[in-house]
């Protein structure tokens, strides 16, 4: 009986045969007119805790607000052109959400006037959440956004919601690490300050603090 070619086997690969035709080292370096596609990667943020005895070791002057004039004030959102929601049936009748009570007030803005702008999306590696600009470089949100899991080799990236501006934060401050759902005990702790390698409050303008 003559012998199975290998090159025409079509029975499953071994592990070492998928090593041995899928495990290549690089062979050359990326064109110089393809690096430019390449975003450069970001550096890990760094951790900074905040002890029980906060409140003498912190600056107690608070930050003023900053109202950019590029974008101008608005006291309520200009709301988002309204979207004709997609039919989603359930053995063929109309599925209604199950979670959303009358009145539904909810509404789509997209406004960058201030303080609309200053509003951010916080995306990590296991997820995203909101925050606000209360600072040139400080962005608040929830400790539980931020992923605690990774030790600091990862990056937390702050951005305006529907916008093009984005900015890598450095170093997160935190007074607890939340993680998962928020307990009863830690409402009061649930909370965040990312420090941005830019200073992303110069464009969008920032909240402020108060002690």
């Amino acid at each position: 009986m003559a012998s199975k070619d290998k090159a025409n086997d079509e029975s499953p690969l071994s592990a070492s045969e998928v090593a041995e035709r899928f495990d290549k080292s690089p062979k050359g370096k990326i064109p110089k007119d393809l690096q430019s596609m390449l975003l450069p990667e970001p550096k890990p943020y760094k951790y900074k805790g905040i002890d029980a005895e906060r409140d003498s070791q912190s600056d107690a002057t608070p930050t003023a607000p900053m109202i950019p004039k590029w974008f101008g004030v608005s006291a309520l959102p200009c709301r988002e052109k309204p979207l004709i929601p997609p039919r989603v049936l359930l053995n063929g009748k109309d599925l209604r959400p199950l979670t959303v009570f009358n009145p539904e007030d909810r509404r789509i803005y997209n406004d960058i006037s201030y303080p609309w702008g200053t509003i951010c999306k916080v995306l990590t590696s296991s997820g995203s959440g909101s925050g606000v600009i209360v600072g040139p470089r400080h962005v608040l949100t929830a400790s539980h956004v931020v992923d605690w899991s990774s030790n600091g080799a990862g990056t937390v990236e702050v951005h305006r919601s529907g916008g093009s501006v984005r900015a890598v934060t450095a170093r997160v401050w935190f007074y607890t690490k939340v993680t998962g759902s928020v307990g009863w005990f830690e409402l009061d702790e649930d909370y965040a300050v990312l420090v941005t390698a830019d200073r992303i409050g110069d464009l969008f303008g920032w909240i402020g603090t108060h002690v």
